[in-house]
């Protein structure tokens, strides 16, 4: 793989935020009235070489500004949708827990740096890891060979946080959801990178609570023995010393139950590292990972995440990997502007018509067409 042409992926970066379809080299291409010949474009892709290193040189300056002890670490994954596309190690099947289904597309990994500058929530990814499934193995159940990654979702998690402690980024939180919320995980932020967490765990995990005054709300609450964190009966949004199974170090625990507008109820039970954060600051930390949506929604909706033909698995990947540069482009210019992503398309998207209209008028004009009720 050679180094990658930083002109032509700055104009294959601004092609695809301006792009309302399918993005090919081919329309890139036209649109630049073939200064750019779609082969160059095809080439770059086939054999340039984008992955955190490149997305960490774009971001590097932007976050630079905006780091501070306000700064949180957002790890997620997320799956783009490719069902008509031919099975490869990265187009293959991944379970998609925002649909509870397996899906068939790509899965990419990310960890997002999210702070607030100038009263604007800024969200801006750090490190992003494409999962290929290159590693054959025979599944117990059905026999068949399967194939899975050579890094499991926990080991790119801690790769992810350690390049970004090399980084020397300032942040005060590390957050995730249920999936990256194991006891080595925990473990891992805790003893090696030194550092605060705030985390969901499933109800079924074992905890114990550590007495503190007469607050338990049951005599068994005291009990030296681990139990389901569901089998205790917590007062909601109230703040338990805790000790969780295969962890070696006291946990604050507060349950909290969202109620919904069709009367349903979940309960998540959150914890964290941090003994002398509120309650309340608490919940508002873990809320903060939500931006991690947006993110995903903004690379799929205004940055063609999943709009590329490429059929090879390496142009797919190396398409992601711009995709994710044009968010930055994108986040970079909200922050300029104040006007958030889908706004800035939007205005795009009526520039773009507006031109379109003013052509059609000027080739209707040149063929001399009457108006359609004249005809």
């Amino acid at each position: 793989m050679s180094e990658y042409n930083p002109r032509l992926l700055d104009l294959y970066t601004d092609y695809i935020i301006t792009s309302f379809g399918q993005v090919t080299a081919t329309g890139m291409s036209l649109v630049l009235n073939d200064e750019v010949g779609h082969d160059q474009v095809t080439r770059m892709l086939t054999n340039s070489h984008l992955d955190s290193k490149t997305i960490w040189k774009a971001v590097k300056s932007q976050i630079r500004k905006i780091e501070g002890s306000e700064g949180i670490l957002i790890i997620d994954d997320s799956v783009g949708e490719k069902p008509y596309m031919d099975e490869n190690s990265i187009v293959t099947y991944h379970y998609d827990h925002s649909q509870g289904k397996t899906i068939k597309g790509i899965n990419f990994m990310s960890c997002c740096y999210e702070t607030s500058w100038e009263g604007e929530s800024v969200c801006l990814p750090l490190q992003v890891e494409v999962i290929a499934k290159t590693e054959p193995y025979v599944d117990k159940k059905s026999g068949k060979i399967r194939y899975r990654s050579k890094k499991t979702k926990n080991e790119i998690f801690k790769e992810m946080l350690l390049q970004i402690k090399k980084n020397q980024i300032e942040y005060t939180y590390i957050v995730a959801d249920l999936w990256f919320a194991s006891a080595d995980n925990m473990e891992f932020i805790h003893q090696d990178l030194k550092k605060k967490f705030v985390m969901p765990i499933k109800s079924n995990r074992n905890i114990r609570l550590l007495k503190e005054g007469e607050e338990f709300l049951t005599k068994d609450q005291g009990s030296r023995t681990f139990q389901p964190v569901e089998s205790f009966e917590l007062k909601e949004d109230t703040a338990f010393r805790a000790e969780i199974s295969g962890i070696h170090f006291e946990v604050r625990l507060i349950k909290h139950i969202y109620r919904n507008k069709d009367g349903t109820e979940a309960t998540i039970f959150l914890i964290t590292n941090d003994l002398e954060v509120s309650e309340e600051d608490m919940f508002k930390t873990y809320q903060r990972r939500w931006a991690i949506e947006p993110y995903h929604k903004s690379l799929k909706q205004n940055a063609s995440l999943m709009k590329s033909p490429a059929k090879t698995k390496w142009t797919q990947r190396n398409h992601i990997m711009a995709s994710i540069l044009g968010y930055i482009k994108l986040e970079g210019l909200k922050i300029l502007t104040k006007v958030n992503h889908f706004a800035l398309r939007c205005r795009m998207y009526i520039k773009a018509t507006q031109a379109s209209q003013a052509e059609l008028v000027k080739i209707r004009e040149e063929c001399k067409l009457r108006p359609i009720l004249e005809m």
